[in-house]
């Protein structure tokens, strides 16, 4: 079996007379010495340690080597989806959005556009619309839709101006589009709602 020694020994116990105890080091004699190959603590890591053959070690080593490898490689994508997730709530998403008539009577409105603006702060969207509607007798429920984001729940926002008597504008989760409702939560016609104007901002939450 090999034995591994300090090399600063060497001289010290080929030195020593035959028989001799060997002051420094791991063997007694020089006779154990000669029998016996001198290695270095790298060469022992290569050679049988505990039953296991220089081969087993390398793969065990490479083995090693490749698991932490992948645990970098995990942390640092880890890391950068925090990154991402934190650069998108500092740096909100901003632009124009133009509301349509979504209550299927194919109406023309009127969106002044320098006033429906959003802003997408992770998952909160901030909604504004200055919209008028134009004349018309149809009975259907009127929505307003062309919203730049879908809504996962309901919302409801307030009007802040309207040339109509309306409580507050609200979002559904079951369709994207915006419904004029009174204090009551009943909902208004396109006919009630003919050559209205309505300034209004809604803040809602999106998938």
């Amino acid at each position: 079996m090999p034995v591994t020694i300090d090399l600063t020994n060497y001289n010290a116990l080929v030195n020593e007379p035959p028989g001799g105890p060997g002051t420094t080091g791991t063997l007694a004699t020089k006779e154990q010495l000669i029998r016996d190959p001198i290695l270095t603590p790298v060469q022992a890591a290569l050679t049988l340690v505990e039953g296991n053959t220089a081969t087993a070690l390398a793969a065990a080593i490479a083995a090693e080597v490749t698991a932490r490898n992948a645990a970098i490689v995990a942390a640092v994508a880890a890391e950068a989806a925090i990154r991402s997730a934190a650069d998108a709530l500092a740096t909100p998403v901003t632009g124009l959005w133009t509301p349509v008539d979504a209550s299927g009577a194919g109406l023309t409105l009127t969106p002044l556009g320098a006033y429906c603006t959003y802003a997408k702060i992770g998952p909160i969207v901030v909604l504004s619309a200055n919209v008028t509607y134009p004349a018309t007798a149809n009975g259907a429920a009127a929505a307003l839709g062309g919203l730049p984001y879908p809504c996962s729940l309901q919302h409801a926002g307030a009007i802040g101006y309207s040339t109509l008597a309306i409580a507050d504008v609200r979002l559904w989760h079951t369709a994207a589009v915006l419904a004029f409702q009174n204090s009551s939560g009943a909902g208004y016609t396109n006919a009630q709602l003919t050559a209205k104007q309505f300034v209004f901002t809604i803040i809602y939450r999106t998938p």
